[in-house]
């Protein structure tokens, strides 16, 4: 790793889409940072399914120049949820010395020790025993007296089926708090798992609404990452439901465009 820090880069080359905006402004910049960059941009299309921008340089790209001053409630990264967005938030930070620049930062975030535990869960091996194809098997290995089965699923596009963000003035445990009051003023269950909430309850129409909650603590003091999402029901069920609870927050939810402040994870 040390052999790849010495080694420097200035020259714009390849698609501008993935080159670092240091290069884009003819800096000189390390070998490692300039792939780990070009990578969360793909990730970005992966999960996503947009590009998240043209070119990384605030004056030449409408798209880039959101990012560059912290509004994180435009297209694609009002598609996912706060976990990821906080990864993406310090992996693409728009200043050098804030970005993970390195495998082993990456390694301890939130986002990636998830995204490990998924792995391991998906392709956990699984001894199936299928005596129909026994003679596929060869009776002298052992391990073949098994069929070991490992699922691999192919990449799908997320589907976004309403997700709203907010930054609210308040501690996490405030926030939580007063969502529980709402909640059980209007007569909807809900369950608490760590610093979200599933809340489920019926439309007028007597169909299921179920909706995702989550908070997220920033750094700047008393500042709280709000999402709010849609995971069953209707479309207009979820906005009135919405509004309900964005106007009982009207107090602390500060208007976007978004300042600039850092997640905490």
């Amino acid at each position: 790793m040390k052999g790849d820090y010495e080694c420097t880069f200035s020259d714009c080359a390849g698609t501008a889409m993935f080159l670092l905006p240091e290069l884009l402004r003819g800096e000189f910049v390390y070998a490692p940072p300039i792939d780990l960059w070009a990578c969360g941009v793909i990730l970005v299309q992966i999960l996503t399914g947009v590009e998240p921008w043209d070119r990384a340089h605030p004056e030449k790209d409408p798209a880039y120049r959101s990012w560059y001053r912290y509004v994180y409630s435009c297209d694609p990264f009002n598609r996912i949820d706060n976990v990821t967005l906080c990864f993406f938030i310090k992996l693409l930070d728009p200043k050098y010395n804030d970005r993970l620049l390195c495998i082993a930062d990456i390694r301890k975030e939130t986002w990636y020790k998830r995204q490990e535990e998924k792995d391991k869960n998906a392709h956990r091996l699984t001894r199936v025993q299928d005596d129909d194809d026994d003679h596929d098997h060869d009776d002298d290995d052992d391990d073949n007296d098994f069929g070991l089965v490992a699922p691999e699923e192919p990449i799908k596009v997320p589907k976004l089926k309403r997700l709203t963000r907010s930054v609210a003035q308040s501690t996490v445990s405030h926030m939580v708090n007063i969502i529980k009051k709402f909640l059980e003023e209007q007569g909807m269950s809900y369950q608490i798992s760590g610093n979200t909430i599933i809340a489920s309850t019926h439309d007028r129409d007597h169909q299921q609404l179920i909706v995702k909650i989550d908070f997220r603590e920033t750094r700047e003091p008393n500042l709280t990452l709000v999402d709010l999402k849609r995971t069953k029901g209707n479309e207009q069920a979820f906005q009135r439901l919405f509004t309900s609870i964005k106007q009982r927050l009207s107090d602390l939810i500060i208007a976007l465009p978004l300042k600039h402040f850092t997640i905490n994870i």
